[in-house]
């Protein structure tokens, strides 16, 4: 919505689609050469696939059952990549501090002792786009090591994690219609 909208363009995006709209979604069907999708929780990629161009890709980045799914290799479409290792992430970097004007995410640096803290926030949802960065070198150490009193964190169960998700997903990769809706 508009919220997601104004994080965009304040991170220099030239455009917003609003993916919970059909108009929106209908008007940019088959404009997208590569869509990096990095929804962390079950959601329905048919939605993306559709803004996609003829040889365009959508990339899973985050561990849910469409990017379990996507590991079978069933999708000419839809691949998949975990965190890609530490050359791959500074690759990233290096085009995002390229780009005109740069992409800069919006960070929060916190302490360590906030981690069941920051586990809370993101669970909730992540609508500020905040990543959050952890002072190690600063907040962890010998004289704070196993020191944090913070009660463990209340975070809700996951949708979708099953192996029936995960195979009602590769047959929808497989294109098999009664999958589709």
């Amino acid at each position: 919505g508009a919220q997601k909208a104004a994080l965009a363009k304040k991170a220099g995006a030239d455009e917003y689609i609003d993916s919970k709209s059909t108009e929106a979604l209908k008007e940019k069907a088959g404009s997208l050469n590569l869509i990096i999708n990095t929804i962390p929780v079950y959601h329905d990629i048919n939605a993306y696939t559709g803004l996609l161009a003829p040889d365009g890709h959508l990339v899973l980045v985050g561990l849910t059952p469409t990017f379990l799914a996507a590991q079978m290799g069933v999708s000419k479409v839809v691949k998949h990549s975990l965190i890609g290792g530490i050359k791959n992430t500074e690759a990233v970097l290096a085009i995002c501090d390229r780009a005109q004007p740069k992409i800069l995410p919006e960070i929060m640096v916190k302490p360590v002792q906030d981690l069941n803290w920051i586990f809370e926030q993101l669970d909730k949802s992540n609508d500020s786009g905040i990543r959050y960065v952890l002072d190690i070198k600063g907040s962890l150490g010998e004289k704070t090591f196993g020191t944090c009193q913070a009660p463990a964190p209340t975070l809700s169960t996951p949708e979708g994690m099953s192996m029936k998700m995960v195979l009602h997903e590769i047959f929808k990769l497989m294109g098999c219609i009664c999958c589709q809706g």
